[in-house]
């Protein structure tokens, strides 16, 4: 299986169809937290739309459009971080991520996010990177200013979340 080893603790695994319990375990803990962010959470009812999700995830793997790990943190599932969507032609992609609430404050985000930046560089010649974070959202924000992001604009009334529009920061890394 693909793995990024990251420090002792901390890895990058391609996520599997047998993750899918571990997944939706993980989304229903947090159902609370993400659905502040997120408007998939509240489509997250079963482990079979967490196999669903990431049998369609290996899907764009398989043509080269994505690429969608765990974060693996002392042997557990606590996050997840992708490559959303890969763009070849224009050697780009957009990155998304989440992370267990328990877990956050101790830099396995930004490890992880530079983890997959460094593997999108030196194996699928990416040279830019794009994060959108819902402007409210200052951990997500604080992220992409950490490692080098620069603020190229702001996305007014970019998505709804729980009935509400909201405006999305989105930060680039050109390499």
């Amino acid at each position: 299986m693909f793995t990024i080893k990251i420090e002792q603790d901390l890895k990058l695994a391609l996520m599997q169809e047998f993750m899918a319990e571990e997944l939706y375990q993980l989304v229903i803990k947090n159902r609370e937290h993400l659905s502040k962010w997120f408007p998939w959470v509240l489509d997250v009812n079963s482990v079979n739309d967490s196999r669903a999700y990431i049998i369609s995830r290996l899907k764009l793997l398989a043509k080269g459009k994505s690429v969608y790990c765990g974060i693996i943190y002392r042997g557990k599932l606590v996050g997840v971080l992708d490559f959303v969507s890969i763009d070849k032609k224009n050697r780009k992609s957009d990155i998304g991520y989440w992370l267990d609430e328990k877990h956050q404050g101790k830099g396995i985000m930004s490890k992880a996010v530079k983890a997959l930046i460094d593997y999108g560089i030196e194996y699928l010649d990416l040279e830019k990177f794009i994060i959108l974070c819902d402007r409210e959202n200052e951990k997500s924000c604080n992220i992409a200013k950490r490692l080098g992001f620069k603020q190229e604009g702001l996305l007014e009334e970019h998505l709804v979340v729980n009935g509400e529009r909201r405006d999305f920061y989105m930060y680039a890394l050109c390499v």
